[in-house]
């Protein structure tokens, strides 16, 4: 893609079409759980699994097209079985109700890792710069004010988090809904505080903008 497309909700939703480019009903959708090898042949662990999805509740007020904002960018997945309780032990938890932890990350000058299956390059052909296992990269969170000078009114202070602007090190294509952690200090614990969103090119210095867990 050129450095004027950006990472967004579309990007879901272009896995999400047929060949018709109509959107596909989310009981024909796919999610793989837990940890996956796109290129082995038997799961990688007793929890891999492709899972079916029952419903899908976007945010609604997420309305871009309209509002001129890319704020609530955020969804909820309805699976159409439950994951067994060992297969949910260890994972992180959402960072509701604690903007602090963001804050102190702002501050601190602290990074963080956001998991992902997008490109690794923009160069080559698309099916080689695909991952075939999950990837994860920590860039570091950085004053709004970058994110407002850069992108003005899609950008929302309230809502996202401002993070990277690294040449080489970024978020790209296929990444979007990706989960972002950080460490919660002395315990360790990893909590998700944001939601890769979008931003624009890949790798090329620019902040990406990701949804703030909290504000939800």
């Amino acid at each position: 893609r050129d450095a004027q497309e950006s990472r967004g909700l579309g990007d879901v939703y272009k896995r999400q079409v047929d060949d018709d480019g109509k959107l596909l009903p989310p009981q024909q959708l796919r999610l793989l759980t837990h940890e996956y090898d796109l290129g082995a042949t038997s799961p990688s662990s007793p929890c891999s699994a492709v899972t079916g999805i029952m419903d899908t509740i976007p945010h609604p007020e997420f309305a871009p097209s309209s509002s001129g904002s890319l704020a609530h960018d955020i969804a909820l997945l309805r699976l159409s079985e439950p994951r067994p309780d060992e297969c949910l032990q260890g994972l992180p938890r959402l960072d509701l109700g604690n903007s602090d932890l963001v804050d102190a990350l702002v501050r601190e000058k602290g990074d963080g890792v956001v998991a992902g299956w997008g490109r690794t390059s923009l160069d080559g052909a698309l099916w080689q710069t695909y991952p075939r296992k999950l990837r994860e990269i920590a860039v570091p969170i950085v004053n709004e004010g970058v994110c407002s000078r850069n992108y003005g009114a899609s950008y929302s202070t309230r809502a996202m988090i401002c993070a990277g602007g690294q040449r080489g090190r970024d978020t790209c294509l296929g990444d979007s809904g990706s989960p972002m952690f950080s460490e919660l200090v002395g315990t360790g614990e990893r909590v998700v505080i944001g939601i890769t969103s979008w931003g624009l090119g890949c790798a090329q210095g620019l902040p990406g903008a990701y949804s703030r867990v909290s504000f939800y």
